[in-house]
């Protein structure tokens, strides 16, 4: 430690208060992820879940309680149900820490984590529908009017999306141009 008062302040981010190495749990948004561990963590997560969530489908349309008693299937019925919503949830959970801790290796705040989402739920309105009829009903081909105002949304979406990462990324410095 310096014995100037103005001197930056510094630290050793590789130890945690009491000096032990930081270990990376999985439940918390705290610490960093390298890109192959990410993957590394994102397959296997995959793997476990789907595994667990597959058996537990399985088992609950294989029968329910009642038909589980009387034939002696391994139904699970509506426990299986509640099985599948919970892993979901604790996978997607873990899902989200770890893009936390990878946005947070880029140096950057965990918050960026909801512009994926974002993304994703703007990238699957705007794609097309089928123009066959479905279980919804037909077709409904967009009037002129509402295509053109589709169209001039999607710029505007595109501008200020546009000017808002622009505006993250210059950060303070916006006033050098």
């Amino acid at each position: 430690m310096s014995d100037n008062p103005y001197s930056t302040p510094t630290a050793d981010l590789q130890l945690d208060d009491h000096g032990n190495p930081i270990q990376s749990r999985l439940w918390s948004a705290r610490g960093r992820l390298s890109v192959m561990t990410f993957l590394a963590h994102s397959l296997i997560l995959s793997i476990v879940s789907s595994l667990l969530m597959g058996v537990s489908v399985f088992s609950t349309f294989y029968g329910t309680e009642t038909e589980a008693a009387l034939s002696g299937a391994p139904g699970f019925g509506m426990f299986g149900l509640v099985f599948v919503v919970v892993v979901s949830v604790l996978s997607t959970w873990i899902q989200v820490v770890m893009m936390i801790k990878r946005f947070h290796d880029r140096n950057m705040v965990g918050w960026w984590v909801l512009t994926v989402f974002i993304i994703i739920g703007l990238i699957f309105l705007v794609l097309p529908g089928k123009k066959t009829p479905n279980r919804f009903g037909g077709f409904r081909a967009p009037k002129t009017w509402e295509f053109v105002l589709g169209v001039i949304a999607i710029l505007i979406y595109v501008a200020y999306f546009g000017a808002m990462i622009f505006g993250i990324t210059m950060g303070s410095d916006i006033s050098e141009f």
